[in-house]
């Protein structure tokens, strides 16, 4: 995968935390929160072609091509990643050694190598759900979705958190309303939990919607990755039978 904390790869996604206390239970400030949150959320909306257009996305497939910085000497993968509403995610690696698929539905999973194809185990399936969680495009919509709670931390900045508790904070582009960075801590198999930053660049649009065209992952502060998007297409028609197929 794109590095060790990781089980599809992050490109497209953006930063948010909730609170955890009920709606009908908020203070002034964390209502003040949440209301401002709202709003800055609706100016990235609108910046990355309205929210409606947003709400129309029901499928994205995404391939890139990942300089993975952090290995000795520099490797590149080819990534093909594939989502569909609402939880449905598929990422297809061609590594030196092999190729890495790895699925999940929302409520389980499995990833298969050259090795062989093994069922998520419980740690696995959290780190993927928490990943489709983070998806630029999921976030956007996050105030559509009454479960997800979404509040400002500075003037362009807010935290998107699910029930659980797992969160990210964006920080959007002053003059452009645009995300300039996600930034999030995740948990790592190999040790304890590490923050990750992933920024954005040369953003263009498809099919009437901005799409980051690169992308610069960094662990605890070191680049782990750079990635370049070559191609990105929304609504293609993706079906769950065909992406949940095991070579």
């Amino acid at each position: 995968m794109k590095h060790q904390t990781s089980i599809f790869n992050a490109t497209l996604w953006l930063t948010i935390v909730v609170s955890g206390v009920a709606a009908g239970q908020q203070d002034t400030g964390s209502a003040s929160e949440a209301s401002r949150g709202r709003d800055i959320l609706r100016h990235a909306q609108e910046a990355l072609g309205g929210a409606q257009k947003l709400a129309s996305v029901r499928d994205f497939t995404q391939t890139i091509r990942v300089a993975m910085e952090a290995l000795p000497g520099g490797v590149t993968v080819k990534q093909v990643n594939r989502y569909l509403a609402p939880a449905v995610y598929r990422q297809d690696e061609d590594m030196p050694f092999g190729k890495i698929i790895s699925y999940t539905d929302g409520a389980s999973g499995w990833r298969s190598t050259p090795r062989g194809s093994a069922t998520m185990t419980p740690a696995v399936l959290k780190m993927s759900q928490d990943e489709l969680f983070r998806s630029l495009f999921v976030l956007m919509a996050a105030d559509r979705d009454p479960s997800v709670q979404v509040k400002a931390t500075a003037p362009r900045t807010v935290e998107i958190a699910k029930e659980d508790g797992f969160s990210v904070r964006v920080e959007f582009d002053a003059s452009t309303w645009l995300p300039l960075r996600k930034v999030y801590v995740a948990a790592d198999p190999h040790g304890p939990p590490t923050e990750i930053e992933e920024s954005y660049a040369d953003w263009r649009e498809v099919d009437g919607l901005k799409v980051p065209f690169k992308m610069t992952i960094r662990q605890n502060g070191k680049v782990l990755a750079d990635e370049t998007v070559e191609e990105f297409q929304f609504n293609v028609g993706l079906k769950a039978d065909e992406l949940s197929q095991k070579p």
